[in-house]
């Protein structure tokens, strides 16, 4: 007579149903085990940054997504061979879900984030009580091959203007790939040597700037002469919108920090173009601008 479940509970680790898809351990395995397990770092860690960009998360919460899960897995899984991770497709889903509810990246985004994750670990975990497993084979393969197929061409537009370092606006993909047409032949990058001066406080303002490489200091020339560094600026972050917007001269001095600095430049045709395509976009830039303002003030 078979061992009932409550047996098997009490029973040795072997029996019970956890560690399911390691034991038993061949000492003899255990070196490939480890280089699989390198094998699938090396590939898996730059893919969840990835991802966690694609979901507008902060990039740490890409290696949250792919170790503790993971190590839950280990654990309670059956599986030598499935990998528990994000995926692109998930990533899409949720930075669609949450676009229009809170600024990308911001604390208040963050947090509906791991709200959204909480709820749908909460119905995929009632889904398995309710044992309703059987839904999936109602999924055909023309289907998730159309689903996935547009979820690469999305990604994949996503990311051309970070790939081809120019900033394109839009928020729908057609929408994104004619702006980063568009805006290309107004893009230049430019090599800046290390403390050399990119822009300085009176000058007329002509062009805007994103950080590609380097660290920029802001510094505000006091009439006393003193310097005041207003802020340092790197990778991804920006500066220069504020005399385009305001019609203004430059308000500060930026110049390159101890190392050499890459920079893309739109000029202010380009520049009052991408506000005008991308409402959302201006409105992002205006209200960073407000709070330069108010902490140079």
């Amino acid at each position: 007579m078979p061992d009932s479940p409550e047996r098997r509970w009490r029973g040795s680790p072997r029996g019970w149903p956890v560690l399911q898809g390691m034991l038993p351990i061949e000492r003899s395995r255990v070196p490939a085990e480890m280089l699989a397990g390198l094998t699938l770092a090396a590939l898996g860690i730059p893919a969840v940054l990835g991802y966690a960009k694609i979901a507008g998360m902060p990039l740490v919460t890409g290696l949250y997504t792919m170790l503790l899960p993971m190590a839950a897995y280990a654990i309670l899984g059956s599986s030598r061979h499935l990998v528990v991770a994000a995926d692109s497709a998930t990533a899409v889903i949720l930075a669609a879900a949450l676009t229009g509810l809170a600024v990308t990246g911001s604390e208040r985004y963050v947090r509906l984030a791991g709200l959204a994750a909480l709820l749908t670990g909460a119905m995929l975990f009632a889904a398995r009580l309710a044992r309703l497993s059987f839904l999936a084979n109602f999924l055909s393969r023309t289907v998730l091959v159309g689903f996935l197929t547009g979820v690469g061409i999305q990604v994949a537009a996503g990311q051309l203007p970070d790939m081809l370092g120019v900033t394109a606006a839009g928020g729908q993909t057609l929408a994104k790939l004619v702006n980063t047409v568009r805006v290309l032949p107004h893009v230049q990058t430019e090599r800046v040597p290390a403390g050399a001066v990119i822009i300085r406080q009176g000058d007329a303002a002509d062009r805007f700037y994103v950080v590609t490489r380097g660290h920029v200091e802001v510094v505000n020339h006091h009439p006393r002469g003193d310097d005041i560094t207003l802020a340092w600026l790197g990778p991804g972050e920006y500066f220069g919108e504020m005399g385009l917007l305001q019609g203004v001269p430059r308000t500060a001095t930026v110049r390159a920090g101890a190392e050499n600095v890459e920079l893309l430049s739109l000029d202010r045709d380009a520049f009052d173009e991408l506000i005008r395509s991308a409402p959302e976009t201006g409105a992002d830039i205006g209200a960073v601008m407000t709070a330069r303002l108010a902490a140079s003030a």
